[in-house]
């Protein structure tokens, strides 16, 4: 299991095998990476950031708590670095344009409505509430669970809850206004 993998690599990092820490930091650095960018908006701050995130743990090694999944810790301590950022830098935060890469066998007209619609969804999601963009990003793209998110996003899990029902709500209301139908 990951969790698993995770909690041993830790372990092998604590008792002081730096190579473990370099699996960490290659296992996770693109997506802290990506979800410091759908914060801050600038990709080469994103990765500054991240990079930060990896130097808080090879300074403070004793911080994470194994009860907790490693990847969750990562981004609990990558939404704050982010925020903490945009405080300095008085930024709105936002998440940004989701990538969606479409099949190369598809049809070019097919290609062409699924970019236009696409297009559509990526507008919406950007004019939703920030607290809905990220806790949309975390649940249904990073597939995070609610206690994961909770953790990140420092809310009890009632508040999760219902933060993730409105945020999909809203969400299923402004894609049905244009037409789209929201699977989650």
């Amino acid at each position: 299991m990951e969790e698993d993998m995770d909690r041993n690599l830790y372990n092998d990092f604590l008792s002081g095998n730096d190579k473990a820490f370099e699996e960490i930091v290659i296992k996770y650095r693109k997506s802290v990476t990506d979800f410091i960018y759908k914060i801050v908006h600038d990709y080469s701050i994103a990765e500054d950031l991240a990079q930060d995130v990896f130097l808080y743990i090879l300074v403070n090694k004793d911080v994470y708590n194994p009860k907790y999944k490693l990847k969750t810790f990562l981004f609990t301590i990558a939404r704050s670095r982010s925020l903490n950022y945009i405080k300095k830098s008085k930024r709105e935060i936002s998440i940004d344009t989701y990538e969606y890469y479409l099949s190369d066998t598809t049809d070019y007209l097919d290609n062409v409505d699924n970019r236009e619609k696409l297009e559509r969804i990526n507008s919406i999601l950007k004019s939703l509430k920030p607290d809905y963009q990220t806790v949309i990003y975390l649940a249904d793209f990073e597939k995070f669970s609610n206690k994961d998110i909770s953790k990140i996003l420092n809310k009890t899990d009632i508040q999760t809850k219902a933060l993730i029902y409105n945020a999909r709500k809203k969400l299923r209301t402004l894609l049905e206004k244009e037409g789209i139908t929201y699977d989650e």
